[in-house]
């Protein structure tokens, strides 16, 4: 049986990594408020989420990708059965972080005034490229 690659990393370079992806998500949870906020569209990992928090408007954008986040490692379980690797769960977790830097983030952008179609899509292109940076750190 293989070992994973957890197990073989120290403490201190796990306890690296794990900072390292609470700071992505910080930073991508800044790119979903931003393309949120210039009402040009979202990332497709958000959309539901988005959709959501604009019908359903008792809970937060925040509030809805936590628990679609979640309904979504609900279905890796079904999917997965006796395959899913238990410490996946952390994703719970981090999921409500993703859920709270979000509301964060949409709440410092709502100050900023996203006026005429050309700001818009200038911030969609600027949230695009902070959540792909986001991303990318937390590969």
């Amino acid at each position: 049986m293989e070992e994973n690659h957890a197990s073989k990393m120290s403490k201190k370079e796990l306890a690296k990594r794990y900072v390292l992806f609470i700071v992505s998500l910080f930073i991508s949870a800044l790119g979903v408020a931003i393309t949120q906020k210039s009402a040009l569209g979202v990332s497709p990992i958000s959309s539901v989420a988005n959709v959501l928090s604009l019908k359903m408007t008792a809970l937060t954008l925040g509030n809805w990708l936590i628990i679609w986040n979640c309904l979504l490692i609900v279905g890796q379980i079904l999917l997965l059965r006796r395959k899913f690797q238990w410490v996946q769960l952390l994703q719970i977790p981090l999921s409500f972080l993703f859920g709270y830097f979000t509301d964060f983030w949409v709440w410092v952008v709502h100050f900023i005034p996203f006026n005429g179609y050309p700001v818009q899509l200038t911030m969609v292109v600027v949230g695009t490229l902070i959540l792909a940076f986001g991303i990318s750190l937390s590969v």
